[in-house]
């Protein structure tokens, strides 16, 4: 069993910087593919995060595919909300309890965001 050993945990994404968004159809060696749902980030080397082809799925796991597209495009910002979040609670901004399960739930995103098992 491979154990890897951190001696502190992530407190930032370490990942593509930049806003992520979704392109619907792509370019692949010159050629064009409509099926092609693509999520970039739109930082200055347009680097892909994912790719997804519409012809290779089920019929009914299309809008599943799609959604979950949506969803990893969003996934930076949601997790610098949370953040905020979490410190306005630790600064008492917000009147939630370090104990409560919401702040609890918050601290498990993060850190599985960031790579932290805890």
């Amino acid at each position: 069993m491979n154990i890897i050993k951190r001696n502190k945990m992530n407190t930032e994404f370490k990942g593509t910087q930049g806003e992520w968004r979704i392109i619907n159809g792509g370019f692949s060696k010159k050629r064009e593919i409509p099926n092609l749902i693509q999520i970039y980030a739109t930082n200055d080397d347009l680097e892909m995060i994912c790719k997804v082809n519409k012809d290779q799925l089920l019929h009914n796991k299309v809008q599943n595919h799609e959604a979950n597209a949506q969803l990893i495009a969003a996934a930076p910002e949601l997790l610098k909300e949370l953040q905020k979040i979490k410190l306005d609670i630790e600064i008492g901004v917000i009147g939630v309890r370090k104990s409560s399960p919401i702040y609890q739930g918050i601290v498990r995103s993060i850190n599985k965001a960031l790579g932290n098992n805890n």
